[in-house]
């Protein structure tokens, strides 16, 4: 039998998911809106920075962080790419 990787996918509560939200926001210079719900949301949420949470929520499934460390640059570099834009530094 061989060894199976154990550790558990990073979860973020509510809080943290909006205050990664919000430093996109920041970086991008994602205004109050409702332009990004059909772009990166499901299509149900009520504004930009939901929309962004829903996106990240989803983006933490498909990258399966086991930590923190880096995720915002992971998140960052991601979203340029989602949104085809050049990256900000």
């Amino acid at each position: 039998m061989s060894e199976q990787n154990t550790q558990e996918s990073l979860e973020l509560n509510q809080k943290q998911i909006h205050k990664i939200s919000s430093g996109l926001c920041c970086v991008f210079g994602i205004q109050e809106g409702v332009e990004l719900v059909y772009m990166i949301g499901d299509g149900f949420e009520d504004n930009n920075a939901q929309a962004l949470g829903s996106w990240i929520e989803k983006q933490l499934v498909i990258l399966s962080p086991t930590n923190s460390e880096g995720l915002f640059e992971q998140l960052k570099q991601h979203l340029s790419q989602k949104l085809n834009v050049e990256e900000l530094h």
